[in-house]
């Protein structure tokens, strides 16, 4: 009879325990899958801030490169006012050659504000404090916050993990839950999680902005977007018919040309300049038919880092000395077959406006070799089987029940695992619903074609996250 009631106590106890062990494995499989994709989560969100802080130092760029050219059409318009006031060349010569509407322009340019002196220094001071403060948040606030994303991708990701874990087991000492890598296992610890991967900022990699990287290419190509940044060139040609020779000259007439444009140098700094000229045809004994150019606006912004003009400073007024025989003896201008206007710009390049500015900041992307690669990686969460009981009865477990309880599960534990990956999604796998229209589909196909080939970047905030089955590595190790 005792060896009955033996066999029976030892059944007992036997399937106490495994129904303890497996009440914890079904509940536990769920909370590792909850753990394990709230870590990819987490990690998806570090990536796709760092996407939006590059894609916000991008619009800070763009908005430098329109207050550099502004800068440099309010000294454009400036000059130009002060040229009209000289009465050199009078408007009419220019109605003569380029119609009315290039004359009205030219009669209209003392009625601008910069012309009449309200706003020309206080316009300079404003811009330039404008972009003093675009370029502390660029270097001060966005890089540094990218500096502290990627510090902290980590310990982000094991804190959302831990307390995913702690809201599912409310009466579990916190203190009592670990999270540590896989050789770095705590038996002690009433609840662990631990993890396969490195750590996940070694994904990412700082670069520097100045290079011809990423960053500099997504700079421009925004720029590009803005007509006002664009190239500012404009060649008229004089409706009247009086060319100086027209042996020596051919077909070619009068021109007022409009130049203009807005650069990022390779040192990341943005330059603008603009100018407008009136070439007229001349010719001597000594070159028998080129363009005398006559400066009528010129304007430049630029970087005090960048380099300065060279050369000699051209005169305004070429009373001393020919304008072909000066530009043959200090220059090397091409003024019988060339489209610039040359004069104009060594003014502009003698009075630019200096700005101040830290060019181009460090950017993050991903690093190299992890273009087309996923960040996965995999968790075992393990429990001990006392922390299970004590949960499950609460405060109504009396010492007694505690106590066999506790020799019930003494040295037992369930461990679990689970995988995920943080990856990078095109339009593709937009989840977009299969019984859309046809239109729809259309656009969709059309979508995933263009994007079949789209490599990783942090520029586009399309990183997701989703729970994988772990592969034989993964489920070994666990």
């Amino acid at each position: 009879m005792l060896c009955i009631l033996l066999v029976c106590g030892a059944a007992w106890v036997g399937l106490m325990r495994m129904s303890l062990a497996a009440e914890a494995r079904v509940r536990l499989t769920h909370v590792a899958d909850a753990v394990a994709y709230s870590g990819a989560v987490a990690q998806a969100r570090s990536l796709n801030l760092l996407a939006y802080v590059n894609r916000a130092q991008v619009a800070h760029q763009v908005a430098m490169a329109h207050l550099m050219t502004l800068a440099s059409l309010n000294q454009f318009a400036e000059n130009l006012a002060a040229v009209k006031a000289a009465g050199d060349p009078p408007d009419w010569l220019l109605q003569r050659h380029f119609g009315e509407e290039a004359a009205a322009a030219y009669r209209m340019a003392h009625l601008l504000p910069v012309a009449t002196g309200r706003l020309a220094g206080s316009e300079r001071e404003l811009i330039g404090e404008a972009i003093h403060r675009h370029d502390k948040i660029v270097h001060d606030v966005l890089l540094k916050a990218a500096d502290g994303v990627v510090g902290k991708m980590r310990a982000m990701r094991d804190q959302t993990m831990l307390r995913v874990l702690r809201a599912n087991y409310l009466n579990i000492d916190g203190n009592a839950v670990r999270i540590s890598q896989a050789d770095e296992r705590d038996p002690a610890a009433a609840m662990q999680i631990v993890v396969s991967t490195e750590d996940p900022a070694a994904s990412v990699a700082r670069n520097e902005g100045r290079n011809s990287g990423e960053y500099r290419r997504w700079v421009e190509q925004a720029a590009m977007r803005y007509p006002f940044l664009q190239s500012r060139d404009l060649t008229s040609l004089s409706d009247w018919d009086a060319r100086h020779d027209k042996r020596a000259c051919g077909e070619k007439r009068f021109e007022l040309r409009r130049r203009g444009h807005t650069l990022l140098d390779d040192a990341g700094h943005w330059s603008a300049q603009d100018s407008l000229s009136y070439h007229e045809l001349q010719g001597n004994a000594g070159l028998a038919c080129y363009y005398r150019e006559n400066p009528l606006a010129w304007g430049q912004a630029r970087d005090r880092a960048a380099q300065g003009p060279d050369g000699v400073r051209p005169p305004r007024k070429f009373s001393d000395v020919p304008f072909w025989k000066w530009v043959r003896e200090h220059t090397t201008w091409d003024i019988v077959t060339g489209e610039e206007n040359s004069l104009a710009d060594t003014y502009a390049d003698f009075d630019a406006g200096l700005m101040e500015a830290r060019g181009l900041p460090a950017y993050y992307n991903v690093a190299e070799g992890m273009a087309n690669q996923s960040l996965r990686f995999a968790i075992q969460l393990r429990q001990s089987l006392g922390s299970l009981h004590r949960r499950a009865a609460g405060p109504r477990l009396d010492s007694t029940s505690g106590g066999v309880l506790d020799t019930l599960t003494a040295g037992l534990a369930v461990t679990v695992g689970s995988a995920a990956q943080t990856y990078y999604s095109d339009l593709a796998s937009s989840g977009l619903d299969s019984n859309s229209s046809s239109d729809q589909n259309h656009n969709l196909n059309a979508s995933r074609n263009a994007n079949a080939s789209m490599s990783a970047d942090l520029f586009r905030p399309r990183w997701r996250a989703r729970l994988v089955p772990s592969n034989s590595q993964e489920a070994s190790w666990q």
